[in-house]
């Protein structure tokens, strides 16, 4: 009797610490996700856990808590060391010793992801137990978890093919289905165009030409002769000369008797003008939006060197689904003379660049960021603009997305 006690109480033993690291892993453990696992010596020891992924596997992931399960056997756990992707470290000191079955938490202070390696200092406590192979020396495990944060992806909204290859929209008119005429105004910008097009709304028109009219007096007609269905939009027309700026448009119908109202939108590319000098505004008028590349920040340069900051005031969720894989530095108005740059990221680590060159008014030049990166929060540059009658120079940061 007295060997059937025993044995039931070393059976309960051992399953006790794995019930209580059950319980503290929360009344959610899908939101544990194990990033691997290490056993411990008994000695003074340094183990590395090495999670071989890309940042293409991180994107959908960011950690609140790391969870550190220790399983049959004690510990003194002294340190542990974070490593991500960019390089970047944080040490944490732990400093405390944790039964078999325990557990501690890793608090990232803010959702962290891209951890490449986790770095462990510790000292296994020397244990004997009792199995159905008799005595045996046990040493501990420690396995790692990450705590996934719970949320919902916010739903992206598909931008109209327009808007995703360049074009913007320049105004657009309601008018009654027996009208012949419309004409569109594109006094609210400067103008400057190397493209139109149309596009019907919710009803189908028929389009007999278009007048372009410009700034100067000059005029442009361009036979169309077409229906437009609904949502459906035009070729592209392209406007003469290029020092010529859009005033109106007017465009020429075929009315019909049936009653009804009809919406048409006048869309426009924007171009490069005679000097050279790209036109750079919000929306989709951004020459180098148009390549694909994204607005970042930009800054009015003075004569004399000095430092200056863009501050990429964007949220991790805004980061996920963008990479870079370099920036391009635009100067427009003047010449700049660029001396460096450095780029900080999200979790602290920075990277400094030696430029040395001059970029002239109207040009790029371009930074690889060594890979393609995310998380970028501060980009400082030092650099100075020629002193001449041209006034002071405008630097533009554009980010240039990576080849997935």
């Amino acid at each position: 009797m007295r060997i059937a006690t025993l044995v039931l109480g070393l059976l309960m033993a051992l399953l006790v610490p794995l019930s209580a690291a059950n319980a503290q892993r929360g009344a959610n453990p899908d939101s544990w996700e194990l990033l691997g696992e290490q056993t411990v010596g008994f000695r003074d020891d340094r183990d590395v856990l090495t999670i071989n992924q890309d940042e293409a596997w991180f994107r959908n992931r960011a950690y609140r808590t790391l969870h550190f399960v220790i399983d049959r056997g004690d510990i003194e756990m002294k340190d542990v060391t974070l490593v991500y992707i960019n390089g970047q470290r944080e040490q944490f000191n732990i400093g405390k010793k944790i039964k078999k079955g325990g557990q501690f938490a890793l608090d990232l202070r803010g959702e962290r992801s891209f951890l490449r390696q986790i770095e462990m200092h510790y000292r296994g406590e020397f244990g004997i137990s009792l199995g159905g192979g008799g005595l045996r020396v046990d040493q501990a495990v420690v396995k790692v978890f990450g705590e996934r944060v719970q949320r919902r992806p916010e739903p992206v909204a598909e931008r109209p093919v327009f808007e995703r290859s360049g074009w913007s929209v320049i105004d657009t008119r309601t008018f009654e289905t027996g009208d012949d005429q419309v004409t569109f105004s594109s006094r609210r910008g400067d103008g400057r165009f190397g493209q139109i097009r149309l596009k019907a709304g919710r009803e189908a028109v028929r389009i007999r030409d278009v007048e372009v009219r410009f700034r100067n007096g000059e005029t442009q007609t361009v036979p169309i002769r077409s229906r437009l269905e609904e949502g459906e939009e035009s070729r592209a027309i392209d406007l003469a000369g290029d020092t010529r700026f859009l005033d109106t448009v007017t465009v020429n119908l075929e009315p019909r008797r049936r009653p009804g109202r009809i919406e048409l939108t006048l869309l426009g590319e924007r171009r490069v003008g005679r000097e050279g000098t790209p036109v750079v505004g919000g929306g989709g008028g951004d020459i180098y939006a148009s390549r694909g590349w994204t607005f970042l920040g930009e800054q009015t340069v003075g004569f004399t060197a000095e430092r200056d900051v863009i501050d990429v005031a964007q949220s991790e969720d805004w980061h996920r689904n963008r990479q870079f894989r370099s920036l391009h530095l635009i100067a427009l108005r003047n010449d700049i003379f660029m001396k460096a740059l450095r780029v900080t990221y999200i979790n602290g680590h920075s990277e400094e660049f030696v430029i040395e060159r001059s970029i002239p008014a109207g040009t790029d030049t371009e930074v690889d960021l060594r890979g393609e990166r995310s998380f970028i929060r501060r980009i400082e540059m030092v650099y100075r603009s020629k002193p001449n009658f041209r006034g002071q120079a405008v630097m533009k940061v554009y980010g240039e997305p990576g080849r997935r």
